[in-house]
Parts: structure tokens; C-alpha cells; sequence
């Protein structure tokens, strides 16, 4: 989890260990960024964010709603098994 304090994107990156029959890990990834800068953050970083689908997810208003991403973390416990944060 990377909760950057400057213009960054804040990431949560669930890693998931190689399991019996496969033989790669899996990694999902989801990127917030608040909802009222997104269009001025594509552009400054010359990335369409908005156009990444369900990896990126502007959390509402100005500024970054940390807990939007701490309810976002909690609504995944019902599908994944966390076991460290």
C-alpha cells in the first residue's frame, strides 16, 4: 500500500503467492487519485488514468479520501483471504 502525501497516485497492490497447478504469482493493482483532479492529473503526467477501467478509482472530491481507500481495503476482505496490510 503506498499512501503518498503529494500529487503521487496512492496504490494497493494485493499480491497473490503461486498456488499448486500454476506457476506464477498474481498480482492486482488499484490506483486512487481524487475524482476532482483526474483530468489535470492524465494530463500532467501524459497518462489517461481515466481511461485504465477498474484499476483506477478517483476517490470523491478535491482531496484524497483515505478512507475511501481503507473501505475499498475492508470490502476486499470478503473475497480475497488478507493476511497482512
Amino acid at each position: 500500500m503506498d499512501l503518498s502525501t503529494s500529487k503521487d497516485l496512492r496504490a494497493l497492490i494485493y499480491y497473490f503467492p503461486t498456488v499448486e497447478g500454476h506457476e506464477d504469482y498474481q498480482v492486482l493493482c488499484k490506483f486512487y487519485c481524487p475524482e476532482d483532479n483526474a483530468e489535470e492529473h492524465s494530463k500532467s503526467d501524459k497518462v489517461p488514468y481515466v481511461k485504465w477501467g477498474r484499476v483506477y478509482d478517483p476517490t470523491p472530491g478535491p482531496a484524497v479520501d483515505y478512507d475511501y481507500i481503507l473501505k475499498d481495503l475492508n470490502d476486499s476482505k470478503h473475497h480475497f483471504d488478507i493476511q497482512v496490510v
